[in-house]
């Protein structure tokens, strides 16, 4: 990653073709829902996610972890949970 691909808030995510994402509502909430078609698009998406939500919750104050959730095969949700301990990442599958 360079300084050009660096996040700075949810609505900076890089839109590619190969995933769209949304931001949560809220003041203070973080969730990205990627879409992927292929495998390696997902992975990109999820790992940038990450990186923001780890931003986010250390630039507010937010001392809540990421879950990252699979909903199908295509299909995941990143986001800020109190209930994941601050400083580390879940991951749940819901297929």
């Amino acid at each position: 990653m360079n300084a050009s691909d660096t996040l700075t808030a949810p609505q900076t995510l890089p839109a590619t073709p190969d995933f769209a994402w949304s931001d949560a509502d809220g003041d203070s909430a973080f969730m990205v829902r990627l879409t992927a078609g292929d495998a390696d698009s997902l992975q990109d998406g999820i790992s940038r996610a990450v990186e923001e939500a780890i931003f986010v919750a250390t630039s507010t104050s937010r001392f809540c972890g990421v879950l990252v959730t699979r909903l199908d095969h295509d299909t995941v949700v990143v986001e800020l949970s109190e209930d994941v301990p601050f400083g580390t990442t879940w991951e749940s599958d819901l297929r």
